[in-house]
């Protein structure tokens, strides 16, 4: 059965989900979808919030932080001058 979508395989990522150690060995087998391989990572970002396969949000809250510290930067002389007070 088709639908009309099409999957480009070379911009397709996936990522696995590691949870417990008493999971069981990881699968060693490669993703493929109609014989084309996908790239495996460990994290991507998605609306703006970083997920990692192991689920630390650390890096997120970090990334978080550095991206508001940027916004605070970028605009810290508007919000000082005196254009801005008046």
């Amino acid at each position: 059965m088709q639908i009309g979508l099409a999957m480009n395989a070379t911009k397709t990522k996936y990522m696995k989900g590691r949870g417990s150690k008493d999971m069981g060995p990881p699968c060693l087998t490669p993703l493929a979808v109609d014989g084309d391989e996908l790239e495996e990572v460990d994290e991507f970002v998605c609306l703006r919030s970083l997920v990692t396969a192991n689920n630390n949000t650390s890096r997120s809250i970090q990334t978080r932080i550095y991206a508001g510290n940027r916004a605070y930067f970028e605009v810290r002389k508007t919000l000082t001058s005196d254009v801005a007070r008046s």
